[in-house]
């Protein structure tokens, strides 16, 4: 919760065009709420002041409309920018404080996004093309992202914006896994991500099981987050949707599909092609260049039974 509420006087001030430290904001929050036991608002409301004071502001100026941008411009954190861009990909939010998490594309490139749960704003839709007015961009573990709030504003455009993907071919080990991985549901009406029952747009649904998976692929040098359907999962890990419920059933653990397929992958290397932006990669095949334990285990039957 401190967290959050740092993270959200930290936004206010970049959206006045002012880079504040997000360890010295939670920090002074935390003091004040924990160790003073002062009230949420209040403790807010000095934390703000605080930072006014430093910067030798009586109060944050107004926003103005924010420069329309490229993809491969965005190189730091605390611009307000715009941009036009297509949903090429929409993952389950890990907080209830983020309403959509994804990535962007246009002809320049690929960014990840956050769209705020408090920004009120219409959810977007994967393969939708759209103008995001007055967004803000930021650098999170190393890497940029574009984070969309209650002062933005999503625009669904009518024309196609461009992505341009190539197509490639890599060689790798998998050396990670993202949480959230494996036995996911869809809502049957426009195939989003279902969560806990849910569709951001159809509300309470009866969601259709799917399998995805997202892995970190190291090539020796550079790393690709790469995405798997379902029809790749059911080939590489010999897993099928029935099969994933039936595990889940059994263990009463949603994390033991994930920690099979994990099983399945990691360490392992892969001959993978598809569609790649930057450093995202959309497997359209892939091959194991290893053989697996099972695989070995089969061979050896195979030989001692002749």
């Amino acid at each position: 919760m401190i967290r959050e509420m740092a993270e959200e006087i930290r936004r206010q001030f970049l959206l006045a065009g002012y880079e504040i430290p997000l360890e010295e904001v939670e920090d002074r929050l935390r003091k004040l709420i924990i160790d003073f036991k002062v009230p949420e608002d209040e403790a807010k409301r000095s934390v703000h002041n605080y930072f006014l004071k430093e910067l030798n502001l009586k109060s944050l100026p107004l926003q103005r409309d924010s420069e329309l941008v490229k993809i491969s411009e965005i190189k730091e954190g605390g611009r307000w920018i715009s941009l036009k861009a297509k949903v090429l990909e929409l993952w389950e939010p890990r907080s209830e404080s983020v309403s959509q998490v994804g990535l962007l594309g246009d002809d320049t490139g690929v960014i990840k996004f956050v769209i705020w749960a408090k920004s009120d704003l219409p959810d977007v839709e994967e393969g939708k093309s759209y103008l995001f007015k007055n967004v803000v961009s930021d650098v999170y573990q190393g890497r940029t992202q574009v984070n969309i709030n209650r002062n933005s504003e999503i625009i669904e455009l009518k024309e196609d914006v461009s992505t341009k993907p190539r197509e490639m071919e890599i060689t790798g080990a998998i050396i990670d896994i993202y949480s959230g991985s494996g036995l996911i549901q869809r809502c049957p009406e426009c195939g989003r991500i279902v969560n806990k029952g849910i569709c951001s747009t159809h509300g309470k649904v009866i969601g259709v099981y799917d399998l995805r998976v997202r892995v970190v692929l190291d090539d020796g040098e550079e790393t690709y987050d790469l995405f798997i359907d379902r029809e790749r999962i059911e080939r590489i890990c010999d897993l099928t949707v029935e099969k994933a419920k039936k595990m889940i059933a059994e263990s009463l653990d949603r994390t033991v599909v994930e920690d099979y397929i994990a099983s399945k992958l990691l360490g392992r290397y892969f001959k993978v092609t598809g569609r790649i932006f930057g450093r995202y990669f959309f497997v359209e095949n892939m091959r194991s260049l290893e053989i697996s334990p099972e695989e070995v285990e089969k061979l050896i039957e195979e030989v001692e039974s002749l």
